[in-house]
């Protein structure tokens, strides 16, 4: 075995924890406890999301570590390191990269959100969210000036899903 059983049922249970939250939930109080801090923002979204890559990686790689192929690399005497390179690394890397892309897309959309409800980052920094919020009142004399971040916000989430459907 590569891991500790111990190991697995501990992350386990913590990713089980998280997916019984709302991740927005869990992102607005981490905003709540550190108001307008940029790295509590990117930490409570990464706390978040490590869950779908932890799932689909453990997924992968029990499949993986169990294959014939693995084992006969372990048997020739070949290291751990190896193995991850020629066995795990191909398996999981196409996955992995498409959950970056969908990850970064969502969370462009969670800071935007935030933002959106005056819980995300604070001026004198610029951010979409809070961008489109102040400028609501100026919808009706010049709806081009609201259209320009959410413009923004739907080609930068477009363009990681577009990374997303790439093939590696």
């Amino acid at each position: 075995m590569w891991g500790g059983k111990k190991v697995d049922h501990i992350l386990g249970v913590m990713v089980n924890i998280l997916l019984a939250l709302p991740g927005l939930v869990v992102v607005l109080l981490f905003a709540a406890i550190v108001p307008g801090s940029f790295w509590i923002l990117y930490l409570a979204i990464s706390l978040v999301q490590w869950v779908e890559y932890f799932r689909v990686v453990r997924a992968i790689t029990q499949n993986v570590i169990h294959s014939p192929a693995r084992q006969s690399s372990q048997m020739m005497g070949f290291g751990r390191w190896y193995q991850f390179k020629r066995h795990i690394w191909p398996a999981i890397a196409p996955s992995v990269f498409t959950l970056a892309a969908f990850g970064g897309a969502n969370a462009i959309l969670t800071m935007a959100s935030l933002g959106f409800v005056y819980v995300g980052i604070q001026p004198p920094l610029a951010e979409l969210g809070l961008m489109t919020v102040e400028l609501f009142p100026f919808y009706s004399d010049a709806p081009w000036l609201l259209a320009q971040p959410l413009v923004v916000i739907a080609l930068m989430v477009f363009g990681f899903h577009l990374l997303a459907g790439k093939r590696v």
